[in-house]
């Protein structure tokens, strides 16, 4: 793949985050109960050593899984107008391919949405930002799956080594410090083991258990 393609499904995997060749391939993860925030940080971190995006997902709230999934629809397509604007080419059109193939699965349905009004997203308040993530992502069924199928796309179609939310969520080789646990929230700060990097997390206690919560400017 040339190197400005390369480049451009980078900038699309930041978009998504900044956040499965074949869905149903595997069973789905069962719903798993963290019994402290230590327990589902810890969950969280093994989950993105291996790659394991659906179990990561497990790990996240519901609104969460949302915003997370609404942006993996918001960079593809966002990637892809500007592609479209670029003389073709064949890795340009097969990359093309594998996102679609994942909006397919999901039953994501691209024409339906406006992507001038997309382009306008950059300029919208917080409030407006995360309703209209969610919208995006309101007829994905499986969120989780979702976002681990578009994930692998993207990075097959970066040519990336190395691991998607490790590079751009502290989870993965982190460790968890100064916890505080006020009802049913909870805050602490994740420590990379590497270059020491410190990164606020946030936990919320959902039906006796505790998940992971981040807003959507964190991502």
């Amino acid at each position: 793949m040339p190197r400005s393609t390369a480049n451009l499904w980078s900038r699309a995997i930041a978009v998504g985050i900044v956040l499965v060749a074949c869905h149903g391939c595997k069973a789905p993860h069962a719903a798993v109960s963290y019994k402290s925030p230590q327990e589902v940080f810890d969950a969280a971190n093994s989950s993105v050593e291996k790659k394991d995006y659906q179990g990561f997902c497990q790990c996240l709230t519901a609104d969460t899984q949302d915003q997370m999934a609404g942006f993996l629809v918001l960079g593809p397509l966002s990637l892809e107008k500007m592609m479209m604007a670029l003389p073709p080419q064949p890795s340009a059109i097969e990359a093309i391919s594998r996102i679609d193939k994942v909006f397919q699965q999901h039953g994501v349905d691209t024409g339906k949405i406006d992507l001038e009004a997309l382009g306008k997203f950059p300029q919208k308040t917080p409030a407006e930002k995360s309703e209209e993530v969610k919208r995006l992502a309101a007829g994905i069924k499986d969120k989780p799956a979702f976002i681990s199928d578009m994930i692998l796309a993207m990075e097959s179609n970066a040519k990336s080594q190395g691991n998607f939310i490790q590079s751009r969520l502290p989870f993965g080789n982190s460790r968890l410090e100064d916890l505080k646990i006020e009802g049913d929230s909870a805050t602490g700060t994740a420590v990379d083991k590497t270059n020491g990097q410190k990164t606020p997390v946030t936990f919320s206690k959902v039906n006796e258990g505790w998940l992971i919560s981040r807003q959507l400017d964190h991502f």
